[in-house]
């Protein structure tokens, strides 16, 4: 049992690890209504987490974007498309704010 113990405690210190040293990929990108045409432009600290976002939105068919709201319930989920148009990579002494800063358009 105390064998176990110390992989699962090796184990979470190994998943931290990962966790600090992932490459993190901001940038802008473009959520297009294919239904009218209209499109919104964003940028995120994290491309992905926004990506993942986006995508449960359309699954759940519950939209997480007030400025969208009105149109994805009259359109749908499906009317709508998400486009990465620029990504910059996080350097590793970067800050979050000073990341940001370098994102805002």
């Amino acid at each position: 049992m105390k064998w176990d113990m110390e992989m699962d405690k090796e184990s979470k210190k190994k998943i931290i690890e990962a966790y600090k040293n992932k490459i993190v990929f901001g940038g802008m990108y473009c959520i297009t209504n294919t239904a009218t045409g209209k499109k919104y432009i964003y940028s995120a600290k994290d491309l992905a987490g926004s990506k993942n976002r986006f995508e449960f939105a359309k699954a759940s068919n519950r939209c997480v974007n007030i400025t969208l709201a009105k149109e994805w319930e009259t359109f749908g989920g499906d009317a709508f498309i998400y486009e990465e148009l620029e990504t910059l990579e996080r350097e590793e002494e970067q800050t979050n704010k000073k990341f940001q800063n370098d994102l805002d358009f």
